[in-house]
């Protein structure tokens, strides 16, 4: 029971530069295990099989914008709700938010995808077993991500109650929205 406490809330035990840390080597070692997969994480809650190679660039841009989005925002945020925090225990929180998108890297070497004119000719080539599997997986790791993410503004900016829920939507739907529109832009 404390073990599935620490994976929804580790930042009661890791906060600060520590959590800085862990969040920024766990979404570089997320970057590299995309590239070699074809994960595109282009979006705060975004995770996509590619049917081409992604670029380097992409495979590390897309996922640290994003996060530096949904950071930038949150702080917005929390300064909005005259909450008081420190920046290195929101940044490093945020960060380690991300840490379960590894998992949704990790499912783009188990997923072949049809070529895009087979998928056009006949869409039920996407229901493979790999596919759905792929797809089930990533709902949970978006789940566990909102998770952490209310957790670590809990923690990190002693938010709680109705602040915590209309902050945290906020955040999440304002960051999606700003990081697709950016990276679009960008990309």
């Amino acid at each position: 029971m404390k073990n599935m406490k620490l994976l929804l809330n580790p930042f009661v035990q890791i906060a600060g530069l520590q959590s800085l840390v862990i969040g920024l080597v766990m979404m570089v070692v997320t970057s590299v295990i995309a590239y070699y997969a074809n994960i595109a994480f282009d979006g705060v809650l975004d995770i996509h099989i590619t049917a081409q190679q992604l670029t380097w660039s992409k495979a590390f841009l897309y996922p640290f914008i994003s996060v530096a989005i949904l950071i930038l925002i949150s702080m917005v945020l929390a300064i909005m709700a005259k909450s008081h925090f420190r920046v290195i225990d929101l940044v490093g929180t945020i960060l380690m938010t991300r840490i379960p998108f590894i998992i949704g890297a990790c499912c783009g070497f188990f997923v072949q995808l049809p070529d895009v004119n087979t998928m056009v000719e006949n869409p039920s080539s996407l229901l493979q077993t790999s596919i759905i599997l792929t797809g089930i997986c990533t709902v949970f790791v978006i789940i566990w991500h909102v998770v952490l993410y209310v957790n670590a503004m809990r923690v990190s900016c002693n938010m709680s109650g109705k602040t915590l829920s209309i902050v945290t939507i906020i955040g999440i739907v304002v960051s999606e929205i700003l990081s697709k529109f950016i990276l679009t832009w960008l990309f």
